[in-house]
């Protein structure tokens, strides 16, 4: 999706900070800049950046038009130890983050955990 007058008005345009993780910030970095050197050097992370917003709300669009897809509900049963320690990183988070929740580091978990094993399934598939 390529930006649009609005887009590229200055005046229109608001500032908004994003705090962001090391880990994110070098992929984006890495990640342009590969971009510059094989496909347009044009790239900014400014034009990246609003390219993958629109994207998102143009998709968002398309699923709110047609129907806005169910939570599921999983109980985790978390002993008291493990529970105190998620606490203590949700703590420390919340510093640099603004707002985080046990749930959300909980979602990162299982996330990592599935981008982990996602090639050892994918192998395992193909035997």
């Amino acid at each position: 999706m390529k930006l649009n007058d609005d887009t590229l008005n200055h005046d229109n345009r608001k500032s908004h900070n994003l705090n962001i993780s090391n880990s994110i910030h070098s992929k984006l970095s890495n990640h342009i800049r590969i971009l510059k050197s094989l496909e347009d050097r044009s790239t900014t992370n400014q034009t990246w950046i609003m390219n993958a917003i629109k994207k998102k709300i143009e998709k968002n669009e398309k699923m709110l038009q047609n129907e806005i897809p169910q939570k599921k509900t999983i109980t985790v049963k978390i002993d008291p130890n493990t529970l105190e320690k998620i606490t203590e990183q949700v703590t420390i988070l919340k510093k640099y983050k603004g707002s985080y929740s046990k749930t959300k580091w909980i979602l990162e978990a299982i996330m990592d955990q599935l981008e982990e094993e996602g090639e050892k399934v994918n192998n395992l598939l193909k035997k």
